[in-house]
């Protein structure tokens, strides 16, 4: 028999199971999985490289790691070689990416260096980076003109005109704010309630602010020393960052620092790698010999929080109110991660990428994890070498399977065994077994 005909006969035979509204679950493993249990279907091929299930209104389906669709009430979700590339829609609009080639969100829209877009108010814009083009209202600026870049540019934002030749070296500054810079030589830059400049760029930059407390103003005279001045704390930088001394007026409070390895304040001491301890209001943090062990706790509005690391990686993490855990994580990287909240559990095996989101574990966490196991309210999976043995439970039943080899199935007062993929099947109705041969559909 060709490859072709038995690709189509496994087509049968797929679609013969979907329609039987009686049979629970199937197993070629690791070829095919089949499931089905309370509304929901779950389909499997080849482990977890392809995958197909619905749940309620919401469908998935996808090819590890290639691409992946979630469609859901008000939601269509693609996305591809993920993290690289998405794409969402949504009511709100429609916005995606495919790193590094195209990108689109909201209104704005770019393909490899070429972009277009609207602004808040409709009007038009778009370009060719870096021959010419227009950008409003993006970047945190009213309008970006550029030809050429970086030959000419011209920025509009908040009432100031921007203008810069052969970027870095000269800017203009008209409007709200006014001034110009050659660099390195000299720069000097005013605007309301501001002032800074440069000289020799960087062996002399200043600023003079006002704010709602007084005047601050900063110096640096790089590389020998550096200093701010507020009314309620100075510092001074002696070959910065190295030696530092900060002294601050309410309250009363003096640091000392020869960074990175010594820091003497009242409520932080720091000797690096050995320790550091520091302690505040609502606050700790504490390590000892840097990076092996990290700890941290917060505390704000009836929440504690608090976070063990270990080589940075490893270590756990607990959510508390009122002395009752809320939340629970312990990860020991890249060995075995264990989550626990509120009515839930999960443990995974290995923990190679110590990250939690959901697109993560849709398109990779199932191809590198050899043992799952889930615990919500409704339901609770057991899962072993990419479902070669698979047991998941509800309130009303579940079932165990190993490979195609023995599956066993029970709910609503019933029980079935079935071997050899039903070559051979017992049944359990009340207290009555029966045998039962070539129960396949």
């Amino acid at each position: 028999m060709s490859w072709k005909a038995r690709i189509m006969l496994l087509g049968v035979f797929m679609l013969i199971w979907v329609g039987s509204p009686a049979r629970a679950s199937f197993s070629l493993w690791p070829l095919l999985t089949c499931e089905r249990q309370e509304g929901c279907l779950h389909l499997e091929v080849l482990g977890p490289l392809f995958f197909w299930q619905r749940e309620g209104e919401e469908v998935q389906w996808g090819l590890r790691p290639i691409i992946s669709r979630t469609v859901g009430p008000g939601f269509d979700r693609w996305e591809f070689l993920y993290p690289l590339g998405k794409l969402e829609k949504t009511p709100d609009g429609e916005k995606g990416y495919l790193f590094p080639i195209w990108s689109k969100e909201e209104d704005f829209t770019l393909l490899f260096t070429a972009f277009w877009g609207k602004d808040r108010g409709g009007t038009s814009y778009g370009g060719i980076f870096p021959f010419f083009g227009e950008i409003r209202d993006r970047f945190g600026r009213d309008r970006i003109w550029f030809f050429l870049w970086p030959l000419y540019t011209r920025i509009e934002d908040g009432g100031t005109l921007t203008l810069k030749l052969l970027w870095p070296l000269l800017k203009v500054y008209r409007g709200r704010t006014h001034g110009f810079a050659l660099f390195p030589l000299y720069g000097r830059r005013e605007l309301p309630g501001r002032k800074e400049g440069f000289f020799l760029w960087p062996l002399y930059i200043w600023r003079d602010e006002e704010r709602a407390e007084g005047t601050f103003s900063f110096r640096l005279c790089f590389p020998l020393f550096a200093s701010t001045r507020s009314p309620r704390a100075s510092s001074f930088f002696l070959i910065p960052p190295f030696f530092h001394h900060r002294k601050r007026c309410e309250p009363p409070r003096e640091r000392w620092e020869l960074w990175p390895f010594l820091l003497f304040e009242e409520n932080e001491k720091r000797i690096f790698p050995l320790f550091r301890v520091k302690v505040s209001e609502g606050k700790e943090r504490r390590w000892f010999l840097w990076p092996l062990y990290v700890s941290e706790y917060d505390r704000t509005s009836g929440m504690e929080i608090r976070r063990e690391r270990f080589l940075l990686l490893s270590g756990q993490r607990t959510v508390s109110s009122d002395r009752r855990i809320l939340f629970r994580q312990f990860d020991l990287w890249p060995l075995l991660s264990v989550r626990e909240g509120k009515g839930s559990k999960e443990v995974l095996f290995p923990y190679l990428l110590p990250l939690r989101d959901e697109g993560l574990k849709r398109n990779l966490q199932p191809l590198i994890t050899f043992f799952r196991y889930e615990r919500t309210r409704e339901r609770e999976t057991f899962d072993l070498l990419w479902g070669l043995i698979r047991q998941r439970e509800t309130p009303s039943g579940g079932f165990f399977r190993f490979g195609f080899l023995l599956e066993r199935r029970w709910g609503g007062g019933e029980e079935q065994v079935r071997l050899l993929l039903g070559l051979i099947s017992f049944e359990k109705s009340g207290e009555r077994w029966r045998l039962r041969l070539l129960d396949l559909f």
